[in-house]
């Protein structure tokens, strides 16, 4: 096996958290991309079963054509089938990947004979040193060209993590061809306005604003899982049954349409003992007899080769049992699921566990070798609702509403229509008895009189997506009892949008999903604000429209106190002395990484409200409350892991925390970050002794190279700094 170079480490004890993009989307950020094209392997490795490296060539080849007839592709050929590991392709990165991240590879594959297999895995190399690894992941692949996609996540503990490899010795005399290789992650940006085609739902629900009820283009559904969230694949689970020769699998990837939402693949070979579940329980005490169709949008990228490949079984039952045949809802075949668009499969629920509060969908197939399956927004459809229609402005078909018991659902894309004419609002027979209101997101206007007067109000739930309230839209009372409302953003209102005196307004900050509008009006929220967090690194930044009064006790705050060209130094800010608006660095002491900052005082946030900046020498901290960009020409800085780097292509940075700019093009693409006086070292994963003219230990010896452990080094310009090689 060739002994790659020896990377040194640096490490920075104390700098800050990453500052990724808020999105709904996110888009695939490559950092390794081959398509051999060129005829070279590049900086990938091959070996395979103790062969002499001089012998290679005949286990290994770059051959026409590659994928789709183009080009050119790698071809491996192993001789002596003993276990994956044998026979191994592997890329080895200059910089550790990062403990926690989610990791995307994606590449093209077949094989000669019919079916075999292939595995992921990820390593730490340095020497004769191969440990840790982990992310074991079997990909089965056929004779036909194949798109791979699968996600891997570093462990936590996992943080010198340098390699990536496609081990291909299981199976002896195989012959495969790879082609396209990509390795990245998922990165957030901004939310897309484009809400796709066929039949999925543009907009769906987001289960943290506790609104799942939506109109799907057809019927008004409750949404049980639409794949989005950073937990949804942990939700899915695969039974493989006892056949051996089963080899399925369900990740959450991709739209394979391109569409950059998420949806349930199925891929590998399926046998009738093999099968995909999710468990599912229902809000507010419904049971499945509230319902009448389970619902699913599927797409079907490659056809099985004959009927028994094609046709999917879908079942419900007790989450505490095995799959019960008894329990068929009804099949589809791949033929019926089109691999251009998102079709549409429904199921009629019957009388099957109708009394089940709590209930397992299984998904499975009579046979497949090449299943290549994705399924998204399954969901449960309503009986014909009390009352219904459109509503939306300009164009009504835009926004739809339903009256589901005393609660008033409206969901869909844009405005609310005004209703000059309070005789003209669609719902208005039932008003008096609409108890509850939960507006959808996607939703950006409540229009004039949309529930004035609605005397039976007891609450309503607005979306992240509202940006404004018109004249009298929610002017409504219930006696001596006040209407709690929930906002989700900070929406330009009307003098006269709210009845003061009838309301408790709180406003509920969702991290990396609702951006702060700034409004042209001043809002007060009597009933308070809150924002969580959960802590990803140690280290973060926050900027926050309201002084915070609990919430910090497991937090320390600093604020820019100074900067040198590639120094910034931060003093401690005292809890109870954080400002409204100003940017502070977090840095995270003791118990969860939940962080809950909140009050329950009335506040006022003034009109066209925006954070503040913080300026020290050259170097300025900007706070945030929205998503924003930064190009790569604005020498902005933002956070990756716990390291505050140079931005070198377009920086988003979610709401609700900070970003530094300087106007020099000269600082470092590592910065020093120095709390308290303590300096710190600079994160390199290569690094260059530029600038460095003495290297010493502790002890005050005199050294030519940095050694491992804590170093004292002398600069070109005279500074003193500490450097820990790990």
């Amino acid at each position: 096996m060739k002994t790659f170079k020896q990377r040194l480490m640096l490490v920075a004890t104390l700098m800050v958290i990453a500052v990724s993009g808020y999105a709904q989307e996110k888009v695939f950020n490559p950092i390794l991309t081959t398509n051999f094209d060129d005829g070279n392997l590049g900086n990938w490795q091959v070996w395979g079963n103790g062969n002499n490296p001089n012998d290679l060539n005949q286990y290994i080849s770059i051959v026409e054509p590659g994928f789709d007839n183009n080009g050119k592709c790698l071809k491996l050929t192993n001789p002596n089938g003993t276990d994956f590991w044998h026979a191994q392709l592997c890329y080895e990165f200059s910089e550790y990947l990062e403990p926690s991240k989610e990791y995307t590879i994606k590449f093209k594959a077949k094989c000669e004979n019919g079916s075999s297999q292939l595995q992921f895995q990820y390593q730490h190399h340095e020497g004769n040193t191969f440990e840790p690894q982990g992310g074991y992941q079997d990909i089965g692949i056929t004779n036909q060209w194949t798109d791979i996609e699968r996600k891997v996540t570093i462990a936590n503990d996992h943080k010198n993590i340098n390699r990536i490899l496609i081990n291909f010795g299981k199976y002896q005399n195989t012959t495969i061809y790879i082609d396209d290789i990509e390795f990245g992650s998922y990165e957030t940006q901004d939310p897309g306005t484009d809400p796709g085609t066929g039949t999925t739902p543009g907009t769906t629900p987001t289960g943290s604003l506790n609104n799942k009820m939506y109109f799907d283009g057809e019927q008004w559904c409750l949404m049980l899982e639409d794949f989005e969230g950073e937990n949804a694949v942990n939700r899915v689970k695969v039974e493989k049954g006892t056949d051996a020769s089963a080899t399925a699998t369900a990740t959450v990837v991709a739209d394979p349409l391109g569409k950059s939402k998420k949806s349930l693949n199925f891929y590998g070979a399926f046998r009738s003992s093999t099968y995909c579940y999710i468990d599912v329980t229902l809000p507010d005490s419904k049971t499945l007899s509230s319902f009448t169709n389970l619902k699913f949008d599927v797409v079907y990228n490659e056809k099985g080769t004959d009927n028994r490949h094609k046709t999917y079984h879908v079942k419900i039952g007790n989450t505490s049992k095995e799959l019960d045949t008894s329990t068929n809802l009804g099949q589809f075949k791949s033929d019926d699921a089109d691999t251009k668009s998102w079709s549409q499969q429904s199921f009629s629920l019957g009388d099957n566990y109708k009394d089940n509060n709590t209930f397992r969908i299984f998904i499975n197939t009579e046979y497949s070798n090449s299943s290549n399956l994705f399924i998204d927004n399954i969901r449960l459809s309503v009986p014909t609702p009390t009352a219904g229609g459109t509503c939306g402005s300009p164009t009504k078909t835009d926004v739809n509403w339903m009256l589901d018991g005393n609660t008033l659902y409206i969901s869909g894309t844009g405005d609310i229509a005004d209703y000059e004419n309070t005789s003209d609002i669609q719902w208005k027979d039932y008003k008096d008895n609409i108890s509850k209101i939960i507006i959808g997101e996607g939703i950006t206007a409540i229009g004039t009189n949309n529930f004035f007067e609605h005397n039976g109000l007891e609450s309503v739930v607005l979306p992240s997506t509202l940006k404004q309230i018109g004249s009298k839209g929610l002017d409504a009372s219930n006696g001596n009892t006040p209407i709690q409302f929930t906002f989700h953003s900070n929406p330009t209102m009307a003098a006269d949008a709210l009845n003061k005196n009838s309301s408790i307004a709180t406003l509920v900050l969702d991290d990396a999903l609702s951006p702060f509008f700034e409004a042209t009006s001043e809002n007060t929220f009597n009933g308070g604000i809150q924002y969580k967090r959960t802590l990803s690194a140690e280290k973060s930044t926050i900027t926050l429209p309201f002084t915070p009064k609990s919430g910090s006790a497991n937090c320390k705050f600093y604020k820019l106190s100074s900067a040198s060209e590639n120094n910034l130094t931060f003093e401690e800010v005292s809890k109870t002395n954080l400002v409204a608006g100003n940017p502070y660095i977090m840095v995270k002491t003791e118990g969860s990484n939940e962080i809950d900052f909140s009050t329950d005082e009335s506040t006022i946030i003034p009109a066209n409200a925006k954070a503040s900046d913080t300026t020290s020498g050259p170097w300025t901290m900007h706070g945030t409350y929205s998503t924003i960009e930064k190009g790569s020409g604005d020498n902005a800085y933002g956070f990756t892991g716990n390291y505050l780097r140079k931005n070198t292509g377009t920086m988003t940075v979610k709401p609700f925390r900070a970003y530094f700019t300087t106007p020099s093009t000269t600082a470092k693409d590592y910065l020093d970050v120095i709390f308290g006086g303590e300096v710190t070292g600079i994160e390199r994963n290569e690094f260059s002794p530029e600038g460095i003219t003495e290297i010493f230990s502790l002890d005050g010896k005199k050294h030519d190279c940095l050694q491992k452990g804590m170093n004292i080094v002398k600069m070109n310009n005279g500074s003193i700094k500490k450097i820990v090689i790990k």
